[in-house]
C-alpha cells in the first residue's frame, strides 16, 4: 500500500481496508464533518435567499423556505448529541443518519429550488452533490449510490412536477457536479488512506525490534494485554517464553555480528511458524515471547515447539551452527492476566533448562491455581 503507481483496483482495495480498519474513528470524524456541513449549507442557503430577494423581481418569501433551516437545526442537535456519547457511535448508525440527512435535505432543496426558480436550471442541488465529497467519508460504492439516488430524485421531480423542458440543462449541471464530486471524493479518500497508512507505518516502526522486525518488549506486552482483555472462553491463548541457549558463548566464539545474524534468522523462524493472528516479540537480548491466540489444540502446541527446535538446530550462519533454545509454555485455562501467565511460562522455562535445555515444557494454568514465583 502507498505506492502512487498502483492500479485502480489496488487503490480501491487499499481504501476499503482503510475504512474497515478505522471505522470508529471515521464515524466520529463524519459526525464532526456533518456539523460543519450544516453550518456551511445554512450560510449558503440564507445567502441564496438574500440574493433572490435582491435580484428577483417580485420575490415572495414562501413559508416552505423555512423548512430547510428547521431541518438543519434538528440535525445539528442530533449530531451534537451523538458526538457527546463517550462510547462513540457505530459506523453503521452514523452512515444511516448521514444518508437520511443527505436524502431529506436533497428532497427539500429540490422542492424549494423548483419553487423559487421554476423556469431555470437548478442551483442548490449541484452544490449539495459537491459538498458531500468534502464532508463525508464512506466506501466509494456507497458514495456513488448516494449521489445516484439524489440524481434520480432530481430527474423524477423535474419530469412530473416542474417544466420538463429545462430538465436537460439541469440534468447536465447535476451530472457534471456528480462527476466532479466523485473524482474529488476519490482523491480525498485516497489521501486519507495513504495518510493513515503512513501514520500506521511510523507507529509500527516504533513498536518493532530493529534487528528481527518482531514486536519489542513494550509493544508485545501492550498487544498481549489488549488481546487478553477482550478474549472469550473459547479463545484463552497460549503464552511461550523462548530463550536462546548459551547465546553468550555464541557471541564469544563467533562475534557479535554473527550473533546478530543468528537472532535475525531466529526471528524469521518464529514469524514463519506462527499465524498472523499470533503475537510474536523479542523482549530481551536472546529472549523471545509468543502468544498464540484463540483455542489452540495440544498437538499444535507440541508441533510448533518441536519445529522451532528442529529449524534452529539445523540453522547455520557461516561456520556457526548447532544452536538450540529452551521453551516454557503456559496454556491458559482460566483467563489469567498477562503477569500471571508469564509466571506459569517462566516456571515451565526453568524446568526446561533444568532438563538440559534444547527442549520445551508445558504448564497448564488451571482455574484456582496460584501462579508460581519467579525463578531467577
Amino acid at each position: 500500500m502507498g505506492e502512487k503507481g498502483e492500479s485502480f483496483g489496488d487503490r480501491h482495495d487499499d481504501t476499503v481496508y482503510f475504512l474497515m480498519t478505522y471505522k470508529s474513528e471515521i464515524a466520529m470524524q463524519n459526525m464532526e464533518r456533518l456539523q460543519k456541513l450544516i453550518y456551511f449549507f445554512a450560510i449558503v442557503y440564507f445567502a441564496s435567499l438574500v440574493f433572490s430577494y435582491v435580484m428577483v423581481y417580485d420575490f415572495q418569501l414562501h413559508p416552505s423556505y423555512f423548512l430547510v433551516p428547521l431541518f438543519l437545526i434538528i440535525c445539528w442537535k442530533i449530531t451534537d448529541i451523538l458526538r457527546r456519547k463517550p462510547e462513540g457511535v457505530p459506523f453503521g448508525v452514523v452512515r444511516g443518519f448521514a444518508f437520511s440527512f443527505f436524502l431529506i435535505l436533497a428532497m427539500l432543496v429540490i422542492y424549494i429550488d423548483g419553487y423559487a426558480y421554476p423556469n431555470s436550471p437548478t442551483v442548490l442541488v449541484p452544490l449539495l452533490i459537491l459538498s458531500i465529497s468534502a464532508f463525508y467519508i464512506d466506501y466509494l460504492l456507497a458514495f456513488v449510490a448516494l449521489e445516484a439516488v439524489i440524481m434520480v430524485m432530481y430527474i423524477v421531480y423535474n419530469v412530473f412536477v416542474r417544466d420538463w423542458t429545462i430538465l436537460p440543462s439541469g440534468a447536465c449541471i447535476c451530472l457534471s457536479a456528480a462527476m466532479v464530486g466523485v473524482y474529488s471524493y476519490w482523491v480525498i479518500l485516497c489521501d486519507h488512506t495513504y495518510s493513515a497508512y503512513d501514520k500506521r507505518v511510523l507507529k509500527d516502526e516504533g513498536s518493532r525490534d530493529l534487528l528481527t522486525g518482531l514486536y519489542n518488549k513494550v509493544s508485545f506486552e501492550r498487544e498481549v494485554k489488549s488481546y487478553l482483555a477482550g478474549r472469550t472462553e473459547e479463545g484463552l491463548g497460549v503464552l511461550m517464553i523462548i530463550d536462546f541457549d548459551n547465546f553468550k558463548r555464541v557471541n564469544d566464539n563467533y562475534g557479535h555480528l554473527v550473533g546478530d545474524e543468528i537472532l535475525k534468522k531466529f526471528g524469521e523462524i518464529l514469524k514463519k511458524n506462527f499465524r498472523v493472528t499470533d503475537i510474536v516479540g523479542r523482549i530481551g537480548g536472546d529472549e523471545f515471547m509468543v502468544l498464540m491466540t484463540g483455542s489452540v489444540p495440544e498437538n499444535i502446541i507440541d508441533m510448533r515447539c518441536s519445529t522451532i527446535e528442529h529449524e534452529l538446530q539445523t540453522t547455520t550462519i557461516g561456520d556457526a551452527g548447532g544452536f538450540s533454545c529452551s521453551i516454557g509454555v503456559a496454556v491458559d485455562k482460566a483467563k489469567f492476566e498477562f503477569d500471571e501467565l508469564y509466571l506459569f511460562a517462566d516456571d515451565a522455562l526453568y524446568l526446561a533448562k533444568e532438563r538440559g535445555k534444547a527442549t520445551y515444557v508445558k504448564r497448564h494454568a488451571n482455574p484456582g491455581e496460584t501462579p508460581p514465583e519467579h525463578k531467577e
